[in-house]
């Protein structure tokens, strides 16, 4: 009992000294407190007040602020609403007040880096920080970030911070980047001189959406007994579920995707560190607008990196895309600006990219790129499905994408030519091809048209658009250039043969081949292809429309002449053009069909308008009826249902219909016209005669 009422006595008396030191040392040590915080600082300290805490036990400042270096144009850089400074027990109790610790409470920190790459808080602590780097012989130069003076890292127990946010603005960019920690805790363990110090930070990242989540464990041995260039660390990062989204915005361009996570693990010191990474994602494909960056695979990184005053070398890194695996090597200084990496792809390794059936791979890639200045050089060679590629460009921005290449390759026995140059508002290319297999060329891309075209290509166009956000406008995509066929088979298309067999909609010419004409000319009509020995296909881009313009084609026994029509997105066709037949051809039509002279121009050779309208894979060659009668041969459609006479040129309504689809540069006009159609009815009347 009375050992109990001692002990009882003790406490009192302990607590009473505890209460009487904190409310003493609160009155006469407040000010020396906030003038101490400034002189470490470097800075201004505004406080709201000063008093006791009593959970935990100490000192509590209200509504603390820190003001910004003025040349970033002032305001605030810090604000914690409380500041708790725990003091020992046992030194209160003996009026030896020391500080056992550092709590803020919700803390909000603004940190800015300039266009010339300055931060807001190089200049907190100066006195401190200078020396050290006087003392090292490295005053000066650039750096990965901002130091911290050595004895803001000693001197405190214990140290935490609950529910804070760091806003981070990059105004290094053409525009601002921004970067926000928030839901910020940290924990620091004995951050004393002499002590293995540790401290761990766990943040949501947002720029300005959701980025992910930063575990950070940071361990100093010996805290304190070296300066802070010297001073030994380990570090742990880790970042998982990371948006792809809002850290490419912080790089100027725009892509979607994820990343599970990534881990670094770091040893050395600030001035000289060995960083081995690891990152990872489960395949979700990365994409800029609805194009694919990469394929939806599996990806995986594995990196080690050696930093040392002001240079970092990539001594080794594997990037395995699917099926697929890089060998990364590289360096880069920070003094000027410049890097170079180096890229192998490992033998018996290959990457599937989702264009064509089956889709191309890739291997034997070797790419190199060298950044200096304001550009990137990157040159990059492969095999894409044993077609050799090569690429040049040289990249002269990135926020937003600029710069200009080409690709150069030989496939399918040719070779092709793509000069790029990208500006912020357009894209603009140049292609070159010379004698390239369509067909296989088709083929490789689908399947569906290997089988529709043959021969060898040639020609030159160019194509541009403007781009919004980065994506081409479709809509607004112009160009023009001329293809060139030679050698060449139309397939499951004879277009001599649907075009005068029958004559569709010509009542006096239902059919212009005899018998003994197709079996004369069996190697022209007895096929369902198309065999031309040259086409030329001049052609221009515009409204989402592909325009053909006297286009030509030729073969043994005809030719296509005037060729004209487009081609939409839809895939629907609209085409016209003169069949003119070779010499002996049309000589033996007209001994068989003495109206067919009528058609023929005035070389002798025949000629029939045609038309072609309808899908793509379905459209038809057809007798142009219209222009026909826009010619002034509105007696061939004229015979009767019994096959007699026809009787004279439409009058009245009739004619006035036909002469509205005549194209008005084509119509006889006048009492001479008229007298034309009559001698012309009369000759087609006398051929019909027995």
């Amino acid at each position: 009992m009375k050992l109990g009422l001692a002990l009882l006595a003790a406490v009192l008396v302990l607590a009473v000294l505890v209460v009487l030191n904190v409310r003493a040392y609160v009155a006469t040590e407040q000010h020396e407190l906030v003038a101490r915080a400034e002189r470490v600082i470097g800075r201004p300290l505004q406080v709201g007040a000063v008093t006791p805490s009593w959970w935990p036990l100490g000192i509590r400042l209200h509504d603390v602020r820190v003001d910004d270096d003025p040349s970033f144009g002032g305001g605030t850089l810090a604000t914690v609403p409380s500041v708790v400074i725990p003091i020992g027990l046992w030194g209160l109790a003996t009026g030896a007040v020391e500080a056992a610790g550092l709590h803020l409470e919700a803390p909000r920190l603004r940190l800015v880096r300039d266009e010339r790459g300055r931060w807001n808080v190089a200049t907190l602590g100066r006195t401190s920080t200078r020396a050290a780097r006087a003392a090292d012989g490295h005053d000066g130069g650039r750096r990965l970030a901002f130091e911290l003076p050595v004895e803001w890292l000693v001197g405190v127990a214990r140290a935490r911070v609950d529910g804070g946010t760091i806003d981070v603005e990059d105004r290094t960019g053409a525009s601002p980047r921004r970067l926000t920690l928030e839901e910020l805790r940290v924990r620091a363990h004995d951050l004393r001189f002499g002590a293995d110090a540790r401290l761990v930070i766990d943040a949501v990242l947002r720029a300005p959406g959701n980025l992910g989540r930063a575990h950070v464990d940071v361990r100093v041995p010996h805290a304190g007994e070296s300066e802070a260039a010297h001073t030994p660390f380990e570090a742990t990062l880790v970042l998982r579920d990371l948006e792809i989204a809002p850290l490419a915005l912080l790089a100027g361009v725009t892509a979607t995707g994820r990343v599970d996570e990534i881990d670094a693990d770091v040893h050395g010191t600030s001035t000289s560190f060995e960083s081995a990474i690891r990152a990872r994602t489960s395949g979700e494909s990365a994409r800029s607008g609805e194009r694919p960056l990469l394929p939806a695979l599996p990806l995986t990184l594995e990196a080690r990196a050696v930093a040392a005053r002001g240079r970092i070398a990539l001594e080794e890194g594997r990037l395995t895309i699917g099926d697929l695996a890089l060998m990364l090597t590289g360096s880069a200084a920070l003094d000027p600006w410049q890097a170079a990496l180096n890229v192998r792809s490992v033998e018996g390794s290959d990457l599937a990219l989702p264009i064509g059936t089956p889709p191309l791979e890739a291997r034997q890639i070797r790419g190199d790129a060298v950044l200096g200045g304001a550009q990137a050089k990157v040159t990059v060679t492969l095999d894409l499905d044993a077609i050799p590629v090569e690429i040049a460009a040289t990249i002269t921005g990135v926020a937003p994408w600029t710069g200009e290449g080409r690709v150069d390759a030989a496939p399918f026995g040719g070779a092709v030519r793509a000069e790029v140059s990208l500006s912020p508002s357009a894209l603009s290319v140049r292609l070159t091809v010379k004698d390239v297999d369509i067909g296989d060329a088709l083929a490789r891309v689908d399947p569906a048209y290997g089988d529709d075209i043959d021969g060898t290509a040639s020609g030159a166009a160019t194509v541009a658009g403007p781009l919004a956000g980065g994506t081409l406008v479709a809509g607004a995509v112009s160009g023009a250039g001329e293809l060139t066929l030679t050698d060449g088979r139309l397939r499951g298309i004879n277009i001599a043969d649907q075009v005068l067999t029958p004559m569709t909609g010509v009542p006096l010419l239902p059919r212009l081949l005899s018998a003994r004409t197709r079996a004369r000319y069996e190697h022209v009509f007895g096929t369902d292809d198309t065999v031309l020995t040259r086409a030329r296909v001049p052609f221009t881009i515009a409204e989402r429309r592909l325009l053909v313009e006297d286009g030509r084609l030729e073969s043994e026994n005809f030719e296509i002449v005037g060729g004209s029509g487009w081609l939409n997105a839809d895939r629907e066709l609209r085409f016209q053009g003169d069949l003119v037949l070779s010499t002996p051809l049309s000589l033996s039509l007209v001994e068989e069909v003495r109206p067919i002279g009528l058609l023929r121009g005035p070389d002798g050779r025949v000629v029939v308008p045609f038309r072609v309208r309808g899908p793509l894979t379905h459209a038809r060659p057809e007798v142009d009826a219209k222009r026909l009668r826009s010619r002034g041969l509105t007696a061939l459609f004229t015979r009767g249902a019994d096959g007699g006479v026809p009787p004279r040129p439409l009058t009245g309504g009739d004619a006035d219909d036909a002469r509205r689809d005549e194209p008005a540069a084509d119509r006889v006009d006048g009492p001479r016209g008229k007298r034309d159609r009559r001698d012309l009815d009369d000759r087609v009347e006398e051929m019909l005669r027995p």
